[in-house]
């Protein structure tokens, strides 16, 4: 529950009973209450959102050890709740999806999308591009000779994963 305690294994969760979401890491088992969520000594912060969807965010800091400013993070994935169907990753002002098809072997990393909606994605862009189930991010995927956790292509830089609703 959000602001509660307890210690978390490294995945991707959701919880669908208070509308809170987690990202990986090694949850502490400090929990706060109000506008926060676990803020725990496994380098990770994450922030419940409204049920249902709705405005908010969520942050994972990795390889840093506290919130209070006193370690530095050496980069982080943000999620922007804009609606509630499919995931797309913005990266340096680029998108990118998951799928294995944007994943280029000859420079093992997944290529920048180019959206129909021009510099923001629409909802084509997510219909096409989209991968619906954020826990993907964290699940083996082998494309020629190279398998890897997609999320470990965006850990060490900026990062959001944008969230759009399907109509």
């Amino acid at each position: 529950t959000a602001g509660g305690t307890g210690n978390h294994s490294s995945n991707i969760y959701t919880s669908d009973e208070n509308g809170s979401f987690g990202l990986g890491g090694s949850y502490g088992s400090n929990g706060c209450g109000g506008g926060g969520g676990w803020y725990g000594g496994g380098a990770s912060v994450s922030y419940p959102y409204p049920a249902g969807g709705g405005s908010g965010y969520i942050a994972l800091l990795n390889n840093g050890t506290t919130t209070n400013g006193t370690n530095a993070a050496a980069g982080k994935v943000i999620i922007t709740l804009i609606s509630d169907d499919k995931y797309l990753l913005r990266r340096e002002g680029n998108y990118y999806s998951i799928n294995p098809t944007y994943y280029d072997t000859s420079i093992h990393d997944f290529v920048p999308l180019t959206l129909s909606g021009g510099d923001y994605p629409n909802d084509s862009d997510f219909q096409n591009f989209g991968f619906k189930n954020i826990t993907d991010l964290t699940v083996s995927m082998t494309k020629g000779s190279d398998t890897l956790l997609p999320i470990t292509k965006f850990l060490g830089s900026n990062v959001e994963v944008i969230y759009g609703r399907m109509k």
